[in-house]
């Protein structure tokens, strides 16, 4: 807000720390120490429709092998999974992957969905554990579960109030 002796000439600082969000899709990069971090922020509105697609053994054709198989060159995928995918999001849906996967496997996982499969682009989620913990917690314990339902939670919590408040008032314009 101005104040009485603002000078009328002064220009906001635009420097370098400012972010300016120009689509729904921005890729961040955050330096620390000796790493850098990366990864894709989608500004998505809770009115979006979304789709949540599992990874292993829905894209792919089993868990353990949708881990290790196309790492050696192998096509693992779904017959038809990738054709739908594209319908799905050409009816205007967005796409959110989510993975049991670690966190250290999350730009391998984006480049096999995007670049090799060529699914639509959309979100990825990765479990925050590191690789070996995450191929033990789905292939040996066999309950990728324990992080799967409550990230699912969450997601529906976030998109969830808007749509079930939508379809409430439509119910009640409708009578």
């Amino acid at each position: 807000a101005k104040q009485d002796g603002d000078n009328d000439d002064v220009e906001e600082d635009n420097s370098d720390d400012d972010v300016i969000i120009e689509s729904e899709k921005e890729t961040l990069n955050v330096e620390l120490k000796a790493r850098t971090i990366f990864g894709n922020i989608y500004l998505w509105d809770k009115s979006d429709k979304i789709i949540i697609s599992d990874v292993d053994g829905t894209i792919t054709k089993s868990d353990l092998g949708g881990h290790v198989l196309p790492k050696i060159g192998f096509d693992y995928c779904q017959d038809g999974i990738c054709e739908m995918l594209n319908r799905i999001n050409s009816n205007g849906y967005k796409i959110v992957y989510l993975t049991a996967r670690g966190i250290g496997q999350s730009t391998i996982t984006r480049n096999y969905l995007f670049d090799e499969l060529n699914v639509p682009n959309g979100a990825v989620i990765c479990s925050p554990s590191t690789t070996r913990a995450a191929l033990y917690r789905e292939v040996i314990q066999k309950r990728p579960q324990d992080f799967k339902i409550p990230t699912l939670n969450m997601i529906v919590k976030a998109f969830n109030d808007y749509n079930s408040n939508d379809d409430d008032n439509k119910d009640d314009n409708d009578n």
